[in-house]
């Protein structure tokens, strides 16, 4: 059973990095009837992913269809408590279900967590080839 809810998973999160124009993407919107918001929605679907990518699953889930709508309009998922401060903060940000006061682009490059994450990119020394590190 874990083997099936893990491939069930892992297959919906390669459905959101193949089509991001899936389910995820204009839920908020779609489920609430309200107009599609362009950049803000790609930011709000960008950071769906990027909760896959941090936590290890997707931040709405449910096996009730109207369950999950209820759960993505009121952004009720559970934040990792192995998550740092800055990282929660700015998922929080990303995942505000209202495009107008959602995190923009300058302000993502700006948070404290992005700032951190480009300082130790930076700090490390790449090693040449097709796929360093390897």
């Amino acid at each position: 059973m874990q083997l099936l809810r893990y491939v069930q998973n892992y297959r919906l999160f390669l459905l959101l990095l193949v089509y991001p124009n899936t389910l995820f993407v204009f839920i908020v919107k779609m489920i609430a009837g309200k107009r599609y918001h362009g950049l803000q929605t790609d930011i709000w679907s960008s950071g769906v992913v990027f909760y896959a990518m941090v936590a290890g699953y997707l931040p709405f889930e449910d096996p009730k269809t109207s369950n999950l709508y209820k759960k993505i309009m009121a952004a009720d998922y559970q934040m990792p408590k192995f998550l740092s401060p800055e990282c929660k903060d700015f998922v929080q940000k990303i995942l505000n279900t209202d495009p107008e006061t959602r995190i923009r682009i300058s302000e993502i490059r700006n948070h404290p967590y992005m700032r951190g994450a480009q300082k130790d990119a930076l700090s490390k020394t790449r090693e040449p080839g097709l796929f360093p590190g390897l």
